[in-house]
């Protein structure tokens, strides 16, 4: 599982940025960037990169009008190795305590360390509780001081440090069970849990690290102005709010029994409809991960799903959007009909909207629209509009589609009240499925 992991993770690659300076043709010397690859960081899905890191670095090299290079470290000792050969650390967890010395930039982002075990292992409430377990750690890292210090208080207490492995592939271990216990930070775990369901979180360390770009001491001073500019700037702007809410405001929702149970049904369910999904998908220029991870959301992939209101089939059709998107009612509950009459109405959604509304917005909207009506999606737009707001932008408009849920707002919309939060709820539970969908299917073909 871990070749898995790193196979999943990407390797370093030049990613090209600006293109050549329009007057002078001269290319901008790249900016070079190490980074520790996981899902916090940078990852890679079908040739496309993602991750926080990756897209602030990425706007960074914009602002800067440079492209950007990434030399990726997946160990304590490659990163050792390439420290000297870049311009900064992106992702960087303040540690004053081993070398080389860095200098941070403001802090864009916080974590708190945890004690990670394998689920059928009893909790253990403090480090007392697993002095005879094996615990391991990457060596030289925040992890080692912290556990150095928590000797004082347990002095029978030890642990392994490998230089050869990340917090990422000791979460694998402890999948595997060939781990009893390691150390990782909660954003880290958090984005893992969700398709490593048997991960447990024992409990939280009271501390918290600050995240930010580390670049080593006198080694360029102006770029280092440039970078605390940028990332003051984003605070103030939303660019970090955004780029915080696009990776990770969708994981509190989450329920991680849910998570086993739609693993289960990855198993289980998947296979008998997956080609259809593919079939489907392809006719109609979507994504097969999203119309699945719809369809999970709708019915579990159950294919006689019914609810009280008469809603059926693996897309949990009802009997007028079945008649507006031209498929029979009575053949709802025909996979591949399903299928069909929830891709169609999924791209009906997109069309409806403007231009302007640039992906993956458009896809959230879609769905909100697709839950509880395209009238209901204009309302919450309008809201977003008039008060300043960006109503293209999934993170700006959920609060004012929240608010449907509210006499004193919906009372003043045209179409009225609308469970908006259930609606954003519907939405965070389709994104986890569909990066979960994303990350154990990588290489297939998509189409959106």
């Amino acid at each position: 599982m871990i070749q898995f992991l790193r196979w999943l993770l990407c390797s370093g690659i030049y990613i090209s940025g600006s293109n050549s300076l329009a007057l002078t043709n001269i290319t901008p010397k790249p900016l070079t960037i190490l980074i520790q690859p996981s899902l916090t960081t940078v990852y890679t899905i079908n040739n496309q990169r993602y991750g926080f890191e990756y897209d602030l670095t990425q706007q960074f090299g914009k602002a800067l009008k440079r492209p950007v290079k990434y030399l990726l470290a997946e160990n304590k000792i490659k990163f050792q190795s390439l420290i000297h050969k870049v311009d900064f650390v992106a992702g960087w967890v303040i540690d004053h305590k081993h070398p080389p010395k860095l200098t941070a930039t403001p802090s864009y982002f916080t974590t708190t360390p945890q004690l990670i075990v394998h689920k059928q292992t009893p909790k253990p409430k403090t480090l007392s509780q697993i002095l005879n377990a094996s615990l391991e750690i990457t060596a030289n890292s925040h992890h080692s001081v912290l556990l150095q210090q928590q000797q004082q208080q347990h002095p029978q207490l030890h642990w392994a440090e490998n230089p050869y492995l990340s917090s990422s592939d000791l979460l694998w271990r402890i999948r595997e069970q060939s781990l009893d216990a390691t150390l990782a930070d909660a954003h880290l775990v958090s984005l893992y849990q969700r398709f490593q369901p048997n991960l447990k979180t024992a409990f939280s360390f009271p501390i918290e690290y600050k995240i930010a770009w580390g670049f080593l001491a006198d080694k360029n001073p102006q770029l280092y102005q440039q970078a605390c500019k940028f990332i003051t700037t984003s605070q103030t702007n939303g660019l970090i709010k955004e780029l915080i809410d696009k990776y990770y405001a969708h994981i509190p929702e989450f329920d991680f029994v849910e998570t086993r149970a739609f693993v289960r049904a990855i198993k289980q369910r998947l296979p008998k409809y997956r080609h259809l999904f593919q079939k489907v998908a392809k006719k109609y220029q979507l994504n097969w991960h999203l119309l699945a991870a719809i369809s999970y959301q709708e019915s579990h992939w159950r294919v006689n799903a019914e609810s009280p209101t008469g809603v059926k089939g693996l897309m949990m059709l009802t009997k007028a959007t079945a008649k507006q998107i031209k498929i029979k009612v009575a053949d709802r509950t025909k996979p591949e009909q399903s299928i069909t009459g929830g891709a169609r109405y999924i791209k009906r959604m997109k069309s409806r909207l403007p231009k302007a509304v640039k992906e993956p917005n458009r896809t959230w909207l879609a769905l909100v629209a697709y839950n509880i009506g395209f009238a209901h999606l204009i309302d919450a737009r309008k809201l977003t509009q008039q008060h300043g707001k960006n109503p293209n932008s999934w993170y700006e408009l959920k609060t004012y589609l929240a608010k449907l849920s509210d006499p004193k707002w919906h009372r003043k919309t045209k179409y009225g009240f609308a469970p908006g939060k259930s609606a954003i709820k519907y939405v965070n539970n389709i994104k986890n499925y569909y990066e979960i969908l994303l990350w154990l299917f990588p290489d297939e073909q998509t189409n959106s």
